[in-house]
């Protein structure tokens, strides 16, 4: 009932309260709550789906890769991340040309989550976003899949010593780790002449 009140902090907090009890038999709400007029109870509806574990979810989620709102958008990708499978990837892949620097990181990251190799081109091309938070993702998710085709650009970053804010290692520190989760005799020589 509390789902139907017209105030959305109302509404918020009764999606919230499902969350905390992660009790299955909420789940039909909780699909419902995805589609609330107002973007805070759409984003407490994907952190419960998430938190529960409902798999089912995932085909829901995937429409709000294109929710109005960027936040949501972002926390839809991330919980694609988790709960997804290597059958939502492609369209999970389609985020990574969002407008929203957020929603390009998650979706390259839960790309590397997800383990499907078949969006590896795309994650390639994601290593020319002009933003670093995003491209910093995409070579932790390039590792994660161990795509051979990636060696090349990220021998590259082994140059780089730049160490952004967000984490304690530098640009050559991430690539290395990727480099070491490909199985390729370019990836272990450029390892080792690093």
């Amino acid at each position: 009932d509390a789902l139907r009140d017209i105030d959305p902090v109302v509404r918020w907090a009764a999606v919230e309260a499902m969350a905390w009890l992660q009790d299955d038999s909420a789940l039909p709400i909780l699909h419902e709550a995805l589609h609330d007029k107002h973007f805070t109870v759409r984003l407490a509806a994907i952190r419960a789906l998430q938190e529960i574990g409902d798999a089912n979810a995932v085909w829901a989620l995937l429409d709000r890769l294109d929710d109005e709102n960027t936040v949501v958008r972002e926390k839809a990708a991330e919980a694609l991340g988790r709960l997804g499978g290597t059958d939502v990837a492609v369209r999970l892949a389609h985020s990574l040309e969002d407008e929203d620097v957020f929603v390009r990181r998650a979706s390259a990251a839960s790309l590397g989550n997800i383990g499907s190799t078949e969006v590896s081109a795309q994650l390639l091309e994601a290593l020319d976003d002009p933003e670093l938070l995003v491209r910093w993702a995409v070579v932790e998710s390039l590792g994660k899949l161990g795509e051979p085709a990636a060696v090349t650009p990220l021998i590259a970053w082994l140059d780089d010593d730049l160490k952004p804010s967000w984490d304690e290692r530098r640009a050559c520190d991430l690539a290395a780790d990727a480099l070491e989760h490909i199985q390729a005799p370019e990836a272990a020589a450029a390892l080792q002449q690093w």
